[in-house]
């Protein structure tokens, strides 16, 4: 049996001004798992955090937690 999806995020994209600083960005994090992210410096991790928590708005994409295996979205926006 697969361990239960508990993030998922589709297609996030994340602009300031002029500069797309995430592009469609898309990943599922499962039970037990543990992702990193990495990147040089001004690579958009902090913001890529910060929008899945919510502490930045995205301009397109969407940030889905699952709790108790209920599908709950954080964040959906679409263009």
């Amino acid at each position: 049996m697969e361990p239960a999806r508990v993030l998922k995020v589709e297609e996030v994209c994340k602009n300031f001004d002029d500069i797309a600083c995430l592009s469609n960005v898309s990943f599922e994090l499962r039970q037990g798992e543990i992702l990193g992210i990495v990147g040089g410096n001004a690579s958009s991790k902090t913001t890529l955090i910060k929008a899945i928590s919510g502490a930045r708005t995205i301009e397109k994409g969407k940030i889905i937690e699952l709790i108790k295996s209920k599908r709950m979205p954080i964040i959906e926006i679409s263009s």
